[in-house]
């Protein structure tokens, strides 16, 4: 990290059900590492470390959501620490991305190649959802805009995941394979119910302020009223923020083969 002046640091295990019987993998990696890779990038005289997080750190109900949820503590509380020392730190939480890794995009691409019918975890199952190009400029902006501690989180629409595989083919037909081991949710969150007493608001994202920045004297983010930031909740009785004919040109875009 020598002569580095930005470090995003997206590394993790990731896959639910991979790592639901090695929970201590995922802690040394997605914790551990997250911990390492701030305090090389302290002693290396790094500016800015990104830490890319999931919406599966809110309410978590498996070991990797549990790992997320720690690894945004941890680039928020060691700012104590970095920003003395001249490096600041913030992290961005978001939904699923099209066409990443071990996207059901790339699986279901397959399936239809193959004439199969495609294999759903659960039907009614909701996800919020970002593209790739979409990542990168709330990438640029949380970048732009960090002073340490924050938690970004960008507005996202969201969908039920049949919906993806009718977008991608409207002949589609599912086989239900049961919710994936290690505590699979069937819907997802993006902000708790406590960040949004001290969540502020800008045009395409809401800003988690930290509790307690004993690092910065003045307030770089002014707090909305916590009853106008609406409960950040995918499912749940709500209309789907994104059709499937606006999905379309989205999954089109998605190139064969995971992105990262």
């Amino acid at each position: 990290m020598r002569g580095v002046d930005t470090v995003i640091h997206a590394a993790a295990l990731k896959r639910v059900d991979a790592v639901a019987q090695h929970p201590d993998e995922v802690v040394k990696t997605n914790i551990v590492g997250t911990v390492n890779v701030i305090r090389a990038a302290m002693d290396s005289g790094v500016q800015r470390v990104l830490v890319i997080s999931s919406d599966k750190a809110v309410l978590p109900t498996t070991s990797y959501g549990t790992s997320k949820q720690m690894s945004e503590w941890i680039a928020v509380g060691m700012n104590t620490y970095t920003v003395p020392a001249g490096t600041a730190v913030a992290a961005i939480r978001y939904g699923n991305v099209l066409g990443s890794r071990g996207s059901v995009v790339h699986i279901w691409r397959e399936a239809i190649r193959q004439n199969r019918n495609l294999p759903l975890t659960k039907t009614g199952n909701t996800r919020f959802i970002i593209t790739m190009d979409q990542a990168l400029q709330q990438i640029r902006f949380a970048l732009d805009n960090m002073q340490g501690g924050e938690i970004f989180v960008p507005k996202l629409p969201w969908c039920y995941v049949e919906v993806i595989g009718q977008a991608m083919s409207p002949r589609a037909y599912f086989d239900l394979v049961g919710l994936r081991p290690g505590g699979e949710k069937e819907h997802e969150q993006l902000l708790s119910d406590e960040e949004r007493h001290r969540c502020a608001e800008t045009a395409g994202a809401y800003v988690v302020v930290p509790h307690i920045k004993t690092w910065h004297t003045e307030d770089y983010w002014t707090p909305q009223v916590p009853a106008l930031i609406p409960a950040y909740v995918s499912g749940s009785g709500q209309r789907p923020t994104i059709t499937p004919r606006e999905l379309e040109p989205l999954i089109a875009a998605v190139p064969e083969g995971g992105l990262f």
